[in-house]
């Protein structure tokens, strides 16, 4: 994660005047994702509707709220925390080598699993969690009452993002260019969907699924893709611009598409689902995980030279409408709105639960 200095005000002013073009060098294939434009690919990808006008807005934040929240320590070394995810019974958080249930009930870590990966993305569905193995170019399939491993599923080139919907899993193939939908019951890919963005570096990241779609942010094409799971055919290929990346975590609204952006961009886009029109909210430094709660959308900001903070959006305009602080020390990429609370990665080896009713929601 890079870490600016805070720009405040002044970010999208200089957004618009240099551009926001230059692009980083590919990286190895190894590597983890990256935000970096490739330099070869197809010619053509989908388009689906017309190039969207934008408006650049800036985030101008009221005096920050102290809340309080509940700090939920996980045991043995765990210094960094980098994905949460929620099932009607607990919260799931995965560590370095782990993944840990926690009870809402108690606020206690029920349960760990231990996972042959340091860093990955997971989903928990079936019974079973399931890891989409970065290098590997496959999912693991763990069952969560014993931990034992219950399948290895070939997928696309270097999963990023994985996402249970429609009674599958879906994979963000990164330097792949594709999205691949693995059947619960065969441990089998059972569709593999193509030019979602380009092949190679930063394809396919982010993935989320909607009432009818799932989602996903690809830089290297600066889209935003839906795609339908029952033709498996893309249906939009909304452009985000120059003033954002969507590589970042993805909010799907029942009014809009909010994708958090990463690497040089520190914004959040603002998309409508029906013609790809957008908003691209200029931030003080990284967005991280976007929540909806009632009518706000709650997005983590990360890094620069302040402790970070939560800063609500109006889940209609995009306005901003609150700020709170969070621990110094918290990296909140990831979060998620359950059990009444909201829950994000805190400081080193930690869990923040903050009640819906201290965020007003």
């Amino acid at each position: 994660m890079q870490r600016v200095p805070w720009i405040g005000t002044v970010l999208v002013a200089a957004l618009l005047l240099s551009g926001c073009g230059a692009s980083a060098p590919p990286v190895a294939p190894t590597d983890a994702p990256s935000a970096v434009t490739p330099t070869a690919g197809p010619t053509a990808l989908p388009t689906v509707g017309p190039s969207p006008a934008q408006t650049a807005l800036t985030a101008s934040l009221p005096p920050l709220r102290q809340v309080q929240a509940t700090t939920i320590t996980l045991p043995g070394a765990t210094p960094f925390v980098f994905g949460i995810i929620a099932d009607p019974d607990a919260i799931w958080v995965a560590g370095e080598g782990r993944i840990y249930r926690i009870d809402p009930t108690t606020n206690q870590v029920a349960a760990e699993i231990p996972v042959p990966i340091s860093e990955f993305g997971f989903a928990v569905a079936e019974g079973s969690a399931w890891i989409a193995d970065f290098d590997g170019s496959q999912v693991l399939r763990l069952d969560l009452a014993t931990g034992d491993e219950v399948a290895v599923i070939p997928v696309g080139v270097n999963p990023a993002g994985i996402v249970a919907a429609f009674g599958s899993i879906w994979t963000a193939d990164h330097r792949g260019g594709t999205v691949s939908r693995i059947d619960t019951r065969t441990n089998r890919v059972s569709t593999t969907i193509e030019k979602v963005g380009f092949v190679g570096p930063s394809g396919p990241q982010g993935i989320a699924a909607g009432s009818d779609r799932i989602w996903v942010g690809v830089p290297n094409a600066r889209m935003v893709f839906g795609i339908d799971p029952s033709s498996h055919s893309i249906v939009a290929a909304f452009p985000v611009g120059r003033l954002a990346l969507p590589c970042g975590g993805i909010l799907v609204d029942v009014a809009a598409i909010w994708v958090s952006s990463c690497h040089e961009q520190k914004a959040i886009t603002v998309l409508d689902p029906d013609d790809g029109s957008s908003t691209i909210v200029g931030l003080p430094a990284f967005a991280g995980q976007p929540v909806r709660i009632g009518e706000l959308v709650w997005v983590p900001v990360l890094g620069g030279v302040t402790d970070p903070i939560l800063i609500a959006f109006g889940a209609e305009d995009a306005t901003v409408a609150d700020a709170i602080a969070i621990p110094p020390g918290s990296e909140p990429d990831s979060a998620v709105n359950a059990f009444g609370s909201l829950w994000i990665t805190g400081p080193t080896g930690s869990v923040l639960r903050l009640s819906l009713t201290e965020l007003g929601g």
